[in-house]
């Protein structure tokens, strides 16, 4: 854009001025071309992501929302603009996003991926999993963020800790080795009775490998088993002696 200082315009003739205004309306005119341009394509872009777009002023305000945003909270744009800082943050979220939030516009170095609980409309609880940063416009802060609703599968992480609560408890009272390996023939679990038998402990039976507690005498058969196994799907009893 074109610049001149106060002593230039004074010496200018009023042909000159005209051409010189006339020269920074042109400038005005493109620059808002380009932005309206960048506004249209963040616009496209963040209306039609299947995810949450939002930007929050420095209080964590919300000042735009995308239409998932409504989606994900129940709330309507309208209702989202209203809130808070920060109230769509769970009570048990809270405290650590506004602290990183906080961190974030100092210009600390956060954490700018990471899991949150969100209590949406009708005090629902959602997790989502954020991606935050930081910018800076007219000389104040802001904060663009995108959450990816991952409440399936906090739910489906925590029924399996749940089944594998239960396996264990349930196989530790067994008076019979209960394990079980990888592909690669690595152990992942072993009740205690393996400890008794094969008289390794637990720590260094989950850095072994199956066939590595087996007697030579038996390594060439366990292995073809185990082949065969993975073919068929079909389990095979297996008498062996250990080392």
């Amino acid at each position: 854009m074109s610049e001149k200082s106060n002593s230039q315009l004074d010496a200018m003739s009023r042909e000159d001025l005209l051409r010189y205004c006339k020269s920074l309306q042109q400038d005005c005119l493109q620059l808002n071309d380009r932005l309206e341009f960048a506004e249209e394509r963040f616009n496209v872009f963040a209306d039609n992501i299947q995810a949450a777009v939002y930007i929050l002023d420095e209080d964590g305000k919300i000042i735009y929302g995308n239409p998932f945003l409504t989606t994900l909270t129940d709330y309507s744009n309208a209702e989202l603009l209203q809130l808070p800082g920060f109230s769509l943050i769970h009570p048990d979220s809270r405290a650590m996003a506004v602290e990183i939030n906080q961190a974030r516009l100092r210009g600390e170095d956060v954490p700018n991926k990471y899991d949150l609980k969100l209590q949406v409309k009708g005090d629902k609880v959602k997790w989502v999993e954020l991606h935050m940063t930081k910018f800076k416009l007219h000389g104040k802060n802001f904060t663009l963020g995108t959450s990816i609703d991952v409440t399936a599968r906090k739910a489906s992480a925590a029924e399996l800790r749940r089944s594998e609560e239960k396996f264990k408890a349930f196989t530790e009272n067994l008076q019979v080795m209960v394990y079980t390996y990888n592909d690669e023939g690595k152990f992942t679990y072993a009740n205690k009775i393996c400890e008794e038998v094969t008289g390794f402990s637990r720590e260094e039976l989950l850095q072994m490998k199956l066939d590595d507690i087996f007697h030579e005498d038996y390594k060439k058969i366990a292995r073809s088993r185990a082949r065969q196994r993975l073919v068929s799907g079909r389990e095979r009893s297996l008498f062996f002696k250990c080392k």
